[in-house]
């Protein structure tokens, strides 16, 4: 599943779920973090390796854990 989050912030990103659960965030080709579904929330991991990548905020929705990673590049 690819989606295409526009953002206010700076250029488009682009999420694609990886695995089942876990969500890839990429900008202008590069991947900036990733977000994982965790029970009801969705968790923010900023870092362009998965398992190197630091939690940086916790959301309610995809959209919003996707915005701050976008935050966390400003």
């Amino acid at each position: 599943m690819i989606r295409t989050i526009e953002s206010t912030v700076t250029a488009d990103l682009l999420v694609t779920e990886a695995i089942a659960g876990i969500y890839r965030v990429e900008a202008a080709g590069q991947t900036i973090g990733y977000v994982q579904l965790t029970g009801e929330r969705y968790v923010s991991l900023l870092g362009s390796v998965y398992n190197t990548s630091v939690e940086v905020a916790q959301a309610l929705t995809l959209e919003a854990a996707v915005q701050r990673l976008q935050l966390q590049l400003a």
